[in-house]
């Protein structure tokens, strides 16, 4: 019986202790100081793509990627802002679940709200993630639920210690998923053009 307990404890040690994967956030570039570009005092990430494509083929191409994308169960709503082919601006508002750590105890997590906007100019697509807000701990009844603009959040005044060597706990998780929610959607929108 002894041996059985011990066995278990150090499985759960090996699980929690040594399963986990590379979280050192702040030296990856991709997380580090300035990269979370404020314009204006506000966020906004921005990606542009050279399609291959003429104008019209690009902007249907773009539009045709965000109606298939922003729709649930991927997001929670939707709904599009502006919509002009002519001026070749495609805006939508959407709302979606992000994940910071799931396990089979505890998920931790926070729904963010965005503005995507889609434009055009001879074959090159830009797509820009802005107007970002938190709502976190919404469905949870034991705690208060707070909203966050990420002007207030991920920038680096919020997000990075004083020193320069780490984030904070408490906003660091969001700007490294919120970054990663924007890496995804601009590598979904480039491959709308591979096709």
């Amino acid at each position: 019986m002894k041996k059985s307990f011990l066995l278990f404890v150090f499985s759960l040690v090996a699980v929690f202790g040594f399963a986990r994967p590379d979280t050192d956030y702040f030296h990856n570039p991709k997380y580090a100081a300035g990269a979370v570009p404020v314009v204006g005092g506000k966020v906004v990430f921005s990606y542009d793509i050279e399609t291959g494509f003429d104008e019209n083929a690009t902007y249907k191409r773009a539009t045709d990627w965000a109606m298939g994308r922003f729709v649930e169960p991927k997001v929670l709503n939707s709904h599009v802002l502006q919509k002009n082919s002519q001026d070749k601006l495609f805006k939508l508002f959407s709302a979606e679940t992000m994940v910071f750590k799931k396990s089979a105890f505890v998920t931790d997590f926070t729904k963010i709200s965005y503005t995507t906007v889609i434009t055009v100019k001879g074959n090159v697509c830009n797509i820009s993630f802005t107007d970002i807000v938190y709502n976190y701990n919404e469905n949870r009844p034991e705690v208060e639920a707070t909203e966050y603009a990420a002007e207030d959040w991920i920038t680096d005044a919020e997000s990075i210690n004083k020193g320069k060597t780490k984030f904070l706990k408490k906003t660091g998780k969001f700007r490294v998923a919120t970054i990663d929610l924007f890496s995804n959607l601009s590598e979904e929108l480039k491959a709308a053009f591979e096709l």
